[in-house]
């Protein structure tokens, strides 16, 4: 993949292939990983910033990881990416991490705007993650022979102590709305995704068993 990445990709979005550069790692085990813009998106208001780890995986076998939003960013193509690409021989996962407060997850409103919820707004960017890679048709191939394909929202629930003595922006909608919107929302994702994937969701300390 980071081979298609480095050549195919680049030549589409009209970048010379020895110019760029990827991110690439190997993992195995359990491994934490972080969602170091939201945690740098903290520390402009609370003063006890955690940069803890949001997301835990158990690989039982090697797997790629793949910084794709900081690969893709590199080419200026407008829309949003999700955070990580995961793979291995048989199975590939488009990741998005986050580090949130629990009503940020639901349709809400926030400064008297409705907001549709981090979980809609994540499978959106990894929906577009997907499409915007597989416009190329090597990768588009590469993707569609793997065998598990998984659109993650890996999530951790903010430390409540942070945000001692901060006012909240959120102006909670009465519970019986809430509770509407939140069911309507847990059905809107309980669906396939685009080229056989499907999306699935992460609490953090559980281990997503690779």
């Amino acid at each position: 993949m980071k081979t298609l990445l480095l050549n195919n990709f680049a030549i589409l979005h009209h970048k010379v292939p020895e110019t760029i550069s990827i991110t690439e790692r190997s993992i195995y085990g359990v491994v934490g990983m972080k969602d170091n813009k939201a945690c740098r998106s903290c520390i402009p208001f609370f003063a006890n910033s955690c940069e803890q780890e949001v997301f835990k995986i158990n690989a039982k076998t090697p797997i790629s990881v793949i910084n794709i939003e900081e690969y893709v960013d590199k080419f200026r193509i407008e829309g949003r990416r999700c955070d990580y690409l995961l793979y291995d021989t048989n199975h590939i996962a488009f990741v998005d991490l986050t580090c949130s407060m629990e009503e940020y997850l639901y349709p809400h409103h926030l400064l008297g705007e409705m907001q549709q919820g981090k979980r809609l707004t994540a499978r959106k960017q990894i929906e577009h993650t997907i499409e915007l890679l597989t416009e190329e048709p090597e990768i588009a191939e590469y993707i569609e022979a793997k065998s598990k394909k998984i659109g993650l929202l890996a999530y951790r629930i903010k430390d409540e102590d942070l945000f001692v003595g901060v006012p909240k922006q959120l102006q909670k909608e009465i519970e019986t709305w809430q509770a509407m919107e939140m069911e309507m929302e847990t059905k809107k994702l309980k669906f396939q995704m685009s080229h056989g994937f499907s999306f699935e969701m992460i609490r953090y300390p559980e281990e997503y068993n690779w």
